[in-house]
């Protein structure tokens, strides 16, 4: 009896054991969720681009800043924008940045320049003048695979008689599946 009982209990634990080591090998399906850190997707999953944007008086000057592979989307998690202006006649003046997507508005900012008047020549400068944007996103703006997203300068506010200015901008994100 007792070696019937060792073997019935041998093969319930052989049987339990290889169940056990079976499902433990299967493949499981993959689930993501959002975190501080990005899982991305591609050869080249982190990718970023930057440029500048004449800005003249009157009008909105406007740049094509991204455009996303067809088969992945582009995920767009940081911006910096500054203005440089070489500042003669200048007082101050403001910008109103945008992004337009395939969908619309995406994000919207002001960067401004205020300059200083140099008292022994009467000109101003531009030492120290800019107001920049640094943008951290956590969830970051989407361009869907495909499509493209347009940079978008309103001037707000000018106290310039003449000057040459240009808004810089940069962007970094990450290439994500549809």
């Amino acid at each position: 009896m007792s070696s019937r009982f060792h073997l019935s209990l041998t093969v319930f634990l052989a049987v339990a054991m290889g169940s056990l080591l079976t499902v433990s090998l299967m493949p499981q399906t993959a689930e993501g969720y959002p975190s501080l850190s990005a899982v991305s997707y591609g050869q080249n999953p982190v990718t970023s681009r930057g440029g500048s944007l004449n800005l003249p008086y009157g009008g909105e000057p406007s740049v094509n800043v991204i455009t996303a592979p067809l088969d992945q989307d582009i995920v767009v998690t940081d911006l910096a924008f500054s203005i440089f202006s070489d500042g003669y006649g200048c007082s101050a003046e403001a910008w109103e940045v945008s992004i337009q997507g395939i969908d619309g508005l995406l994000a919207m900012y002001t960067v401004w320049a205020a300059h200083e008047q140099n008292k022994s020549t009467n000109y101003t400068f531009t030492e120290n003048f800019t107001e920049g944007r640094n943008i951290s996103m956590r969830s970051g703006l989407r361009i869907p695979a495909g499509s493209s997203a347009t940079l978008i300068a309103n001037q707000l506010k000018s106290g310039c008689s003449w000057r040459t200015a240009a808004l810089k901008w940069t962007w970094s994100g990450y290439h994500a599946a549809q």
